[in-house]
C-alpha cells in the first residue's frame, strides 16, 4: 500500500497511491480502483496556478503599469517589469518553443516518440521556421516580401496570439499522451512550486504597485 499521497514510479509503471496497484504511465485512471493518481490533480491545478499568474501579469502589463510608468522620474521597478514584459510577449514564444523542441529530441534510450510528439515536433519546427523568414523579410527589398512584412507589422496581436497559441497548442498536445506529459510536466510538484512562486511574485508587485500610486 502507498501512502505518500503521490504515486510512485519504478522504471517505466506507476503505482497507485491509494490501492498500490501497478499501471503504466499512459493510463488515466488506475485498473484496480479507478482513482486517478494524486500527481494528475497537482499537474492541473500547476496548470491553472500558472495560468492564473500569467493572466493576472498580462493584466497588469495593460492597464496598471502604463499608469506607473508615467511621470517624470517613474520608479525603476515598474519600468523594468514593463520592459520585461514587452521582451517577453515580443520573443518570448520563441525561447519557448525552441526550449521545446531541445525537449522533443532530447535522446531516450529505449524510448520511441508516440504520435503526440511528432504532431508537436512539427508545429514546433513551422513555427520556428516561420518566425526566421519573418526575420528574413526585414532585410530583403524585394516587392513581395514588404508587402508581407507589411501585412505582419500592421496586425502585430494577431502575429504575438498566432504564435503563442501554436506554443500552447503544442503544449497541449504533448499533454495528451500519459507519458509525454509525465516526462514534460513531471509528477507537478515542482510546476506547482514554480506556479506559486511566480502568482506570489505578481501579487506581490500588484500590491506594490496600488500602494505607490
Amino acid at each position: 500500500m502507498v501512502n505518500s499521497g503521490i504515486a510512485v514510479r519504478q522504471g517505466e509503471t506507476v503505482f497507485c497511491d491509494f490501492c498500490g496497484m501497478q499501471f503504466l504511465p499512459r493510463q488515466s485512471i488506475c485498473s484496480h480502483c479507478g482513482s486517478p493518481p494524486t500527481r494528475h490533480w497537482l499537474q492541473l491545478v500547476s496548470l491553472v496556478t500558472l495560468t492564473i499568474a500569467i493572466a493576472c501579469n498580462s493584466l497588469v502589463a495593460l492597464f496598471l503599469l502604463p499608469r506607473l510608468v508615467t511621470g517624470e522620474q517613474p520608479p525603476r521597478l515598474f519600468l523594468a517589469w514593463l520592459w520585461f514584459d514587452e521582451r517577453l510577449s515580443l520573443y518570448g514564444w520563441a525561447a519557448a518553443a525552441a526550449a521545446l523542441l531541445v525537449w522533443a529530441y532530447w535522446p531516450r534510450y529505449g524510448y520511441e516518440p508516440e504520435k503526440e510528439m511528432r504532431i508537436a515536433r512539427g508545429l514546433l519546427i513551422v513555427l520556428l521556421v516561420a518566425g526566421f523568414i519573418s526575420l528574413l523579410l526585414a532585410w530583403i527589398p524585394v516587392e513581395t516580401a514588404v508587402s508581407v512584412r507589411t501585412a505582419v507589422e500592421s496586425h502585430p496581436g494577431l502575429t504575438l496570439t498566432s504564435a503563442w497559441g501554436v506554443v500552447i497548442l503544442a503544449v497541449g498536445v504533448l499533454c495528451l499522451n500519459g507519458e509525454t506529459r509525465e516526462r514534460l510536466l513531471g509528477d507537478g510538484r515542482v510546476l506547482s512550486l514554480v506556479a506559486l512562486g511566480l502568482l506570489f511574485l505578481v501579487l506581490s508587485l500588484i500590491l506594490l504597485g496600488w500602494w505607490v500610486v
